[in-house]
């Protein structure tokens, strides 16, 4: 993304997703958007921000901490 104008229009575009819960700037430049939120289609998301703005890579997809804490509960009992 280059741009304050290209981190806009790609944040609308992560938030029009319903399951999006919350976006955030990250990286040293802000140059990252980070999406929060349960069922993420990440490929999707990728896709359409490529098709209205142009380059768009998934740097990382993680489980939230506390679901993989109640996963590890349940495998120990």
């Amino acid at each position: 993304m280059a741009g304050h104008d290209a981190r806009t229009k790609a944040m609308r575009i992560a938030v029009s997703i319903k399951e999006v819960e919350a976006t955030s700037l990250k990286g040293q430049d802000k140059d990252q958007i980070e999406v929060k939120g349960e069922g993420i289609d990440t490929v999707k998301l990728a896709t359409i921000i490529r098709k209205k703005i142009g380059h768009a890579e998934i740097v990382s997809v993680a489980a939230r901490r506390q679901e993989r804490r109640e996963q590890r509960r349940r495998e120990r009992t």
